[in-house]
């Protein structure tokens, strides 16, 4: 299974950043109500998160698998959607992570409506072993900030 054997044993965020209802659309009760437009942002904010965090963690699978592309063309990847509880793992060559890597509001999925939170990305490419999306609106803008390739990248 290659690099990322070492991520099996545990969630990859440790339920911390991601959310477990991808689909979910209204506003829930925090102790207080908040407007459509408050959560709204709420959900683009920890999509942004979530997705960014696990393109951080593919910079470091990519190192990983770079130490076995002549044995291995393929390496494995974590699904960079924004689902707490996913851990899907992709199939790709670090030429097809390159190029989904170009932009900073890209990110790659596991090729299925479960993984695409449609309030704030849509899917520009879909793939028999992945489907890209891309970020839009006030979430686009945070994952292009926190790109780590980008002059803006934290």
């Amino acid at each position: 299974m290659g690099a990322l054997t070492f991520l099996r044993s545990a969630p990859l965020s440790g339920g911390v950043l991601r959310e477990s209802n991808p689909g979910q659309t209204e506003p829930q009760r925090r102790g207080f109500e908040m407007t459509v437009s408050e959560e709204s942002r709420d959900r683009e904010v920890r999509a942004a998160q979530n997705q960014s965090l696990f393109r951080e963690i593919n910079e470091r699978v990519k190192d990983l698998n770079e130490g076995f592309s002549l044995v291995l063309p393929i390496g494995e990847w974590v699904c960079e959607c924004a689902n707490e509880t996913c851990t899907e793992r992709i199939s790709m060559s670090a030429q097809e992570y390159e190029e989904i890597r170009s932009a900073g509001v890209r990110f790659f999925v596991a090729p299925s409506e479960e993984h695409v939170w449609p309030d704030v990305e849509v899917v520009t490419k879909r793939y028999d072993r992945y489907w890209v999306v891309e970020k839009v609106g006030h979430s686009g803008e945070m994952a292009r900030d926190a790109d780590p390739r980008s002059a803006h990248g934290t």
